[in-house]
This record gives C-alpha cells, structure tokens and sequence, in this order.
C-alpha cells in the first residue's frame, strides 16, 4: 500500500498501476472517512477499477484486407512499373500464401516455410529476395498504423552481381550500320548506344526535347504502358549528343505528332512496336536477340572501357546510386594500371626543368641556386 498522512493530518493514496495491456496509471486521493484503514480500502478499490478499465483489443486485419490498403496508400507513391511488380508478387505469390492469415499470425516460422518452398518452386535467389520485400514493407507499414507491434525478421539471400550483357565495339557498330535505312529505328539505336536513354525514356522522347543547336538532349520523362512518369532516378538530365546521334535526330522530320518516335495515326511507339523493332534490327545485323537495356550496357561499357570514370559515367546514365556504375568499372582494368604508372613519372618540377625567372635561369634541382647570372653556383639566392 501507498497510503500516508499528510501534514495538515488528512490521510491520502497515490500510486501508479500497471494495466494487462502495459497502459500506466496513476491513481490517487483520499477516503471519505480520515483514517488509515479507510484509505486502504479505498486505494484496493481505485486500483481494482484501473485493472478492470482494459480497453478492448484491437481486431487485427487479415493479410488480404490489409494488402489492399498497401497497394491504395503507400504503394501509390512508387512509379507505374513498380507498382504493377508489387501487384503481380502480391497476387501471384503473396496472397494464395497467406490472404486469409490475420497479420499477427505472420511469424518468423511462417516467412522461413515460405521461404523455403519458394526455394522448392525452383525460384531463383533474387526472384525470392523480390517476394520477401514486398511482404516486409507490407508488414512494416502495418507497424507504422500500429497494427503490429513489430513484423518478423527476414533474411535475404546474398545475391552476386548478374553479369552485364553488351555489344562489343564492332557488334554496335554492325547494329546502327545495318539500320541506316530505317531512319526512326537508327535513331532509337543510336540513342541508347549513344546516349544510354532507357527504353521508357527513349519513348517519352519530344521533339523539343532535342536542341540541335547546342547538341543536346534533355530526358524530362519516360512512358511506361502508356502512362508518362518521371525518368526512373525521379529527375531529368541533360546531355550531349555524339555527332552521328545528332545526324539521326536531324532527319526525323514529320509531323506526326509531339513525340520523335510516332506512329502513323500520331500515337507514341507503344512496348509492342518497340519489341518488335528490336528484334527486326538485331535479325537485320545478323546479331543475336537482345533487349533495349543492352544498348544502355553498351553505352555504359563503352565508356568504362574507353577510361571514362565512374562519376561521369552516373551522371551520363542518370544513376541514382554510385553502385550501379561500378559494376560496369571492371570493363575498365587499365585506369588502375595507369595509376600506378603515373606514380613512376617524374614530377611536375623535374619534367620543366629549367625554368627563367626575373631574367634568370632558376635550377629546379637546385631551387636554392642561380646560374647564369654573375654569381657563383654555390652561391645562395639574395646575397
């Protein structure tokens, strides 16, 4: 008991009683009758209405109701093609797993079974790195409503860097050689070779967005299925273009519509057209089939190989992360051999080598000493 008497003689109670829930409360006061006794009754009574005062528990959601709420709320801030991967994990993985299972019953156990017979569906490392994040950030965000006190761990698996698919310097060259005829089609060759544009940006590409005058393109948008988004870094860039880009751009002159790549009723080039005309142009240069993004590879390659660094490189691709440059860095072995180099050549000061100052010839050996001037060698500067 906490009860005691005051010094103007009145006895009193306080105290701080701890709900089932966890919730804190302070009781206090003083009995109607002044005595000890009384006030000891009447703090078991407030704090037997404290413990009974338990505020009902909260209905948990189920994971199928809450993850409807994640795709209408949070997941609408991520690009179109984002959310579109989101909806297809969660209704081809997500949901046949675990859309009847009320939150709070998604443990540790749970996402480790899950995990495992992903592993049995023969699904690879990344693609299960790419389901688990997506239950994660649906378990955290009902963390952040305070649904969920806290969501269960999850460990991913370490996933090395995929190898990077690229042209060589004469596949590119064969490429945008062989579709010189098809002007449109070079051009979109030559922007991702030769601007490293992605598919969506290459698409969402205006004719004032290209300034012959000053050879240069400005990546304001990309079009994913339809839908005009900012490029994937969430800003634009502008950069120069190569002079045969520049010549390709310059020859694509109708009037079709606002966009470079048109078809002929004026719409944009749709992910069918430009599918299709991937596969014509690596047919055409008897190459093998690639995608758009190996010419945004080969552009980035090209560069590390040609000894470009890695900064300028993220800024021409519009990298968001440093990461993602470096792993184009080893195409590139000889800028760490000519490190090295220059620490073997000679300095600044030795390579000048003789150097006139105010009508003197100074000895860099010797910065200490004059020659040719009428004092001795072994004389010193200022006498």
């Amino acid at each position: 008991m906490s009860v005691r008497r005051d010094p103007d003689g009145k006895w009193r109670y306080r105290k701080i009683v701890k709900t089932p829930s966890g919730k804190k409360v302070r009781i206090s006061g003083t009995p109607a009758v002044n005595t000890k006794v009384s006030a000891e009754e009447a703090e078991r009574q407030a704090i037997a209405r404290a413990l009974a005062d338990v505020p009902p528990e909260k209905e948990v959601p189920r994971f199928d109701e809450f993850a409807e709420t994640f795709m209408r709320t949070y997941a609408r801030r991520n690009k179109p093609s984002e959310q579109a991967s989101k909806r297809w994990i969660l209704d081809k993985r997500l949901l046949p797993r675990f859309g009847a299972v009320p939150l709070d019953e998604i443990g540790r156990l749970e996402v480790d079974r899950f995990k495992a017979d992903l592993q049995d569906d023969e699904l690879s490392p990344k693609s299960i790195n790419n389901v688990l994040g997506v239950l994660s950030r649906i378990l955290r965000y009902a963390v952040d409503a305070d649904i969920l006190v806290k969501k269960p761990k999850m460990e991913l698996f370490k996933v090395g860097e995929a190898d990077v698919d690229f042209l060589d310097f004469d596949e590119y060259q064969q490429l945008f050689e062989a579709n010189r005829e098809e002007p449109e089609l070079h051009a979109a060759i030559l922007l991702g070779g030769d601007a490293g544009l992605r598919r969506g940006e290459i698409l969402g590409l205006d004719r004032n967005d290209v300034d012959q005058r000053t050879r240069r393109i400005s990546v304001k948008r990309a079009v994913w299925n339809g839908i005009v988004t900012l490029p994937k870094s969430g800003r634009g860039r502008t950069l120069p273009m190569t002079e045969r880009l520049a010549r390709a751009l310059s020859g694509i002159r109708h009037l079709r519509g606002p966009r470079v790549f048109c078809r002929e009723d004026g719409s944009g080039w749709t992910l069918e057209v430009v599918r299709a005309a991937v596969r014509r142009a690596t047919k055409r240069a008897g190459l093998r089939a690639i995608g758009w993004h190996t010419l945004r590879h080969t552009f980035c390659s090209h560069l590390a190989m040609r000894g470009v660094s890695a900064k300028a490189i993220q800024e021409l691709a519009g990298h968001t992360d440093l990461k993602t440059t470096q792993r184009y860095m080893h195409l590139a072995p000889r800028v760490l051999e000519d490190a090295i180099t220059a620490l073997e050549q000679p300095a600044p000061w030795q390579k000048r080598g003789k150097e006139r100052t105010s009508g003197n010839v100074v000895d860099m050996k010797k910065p200490g000493t004059i020659t040719d001037s009428g004092l001795s060698e072994s004389d010193p500067i200022g006498t």
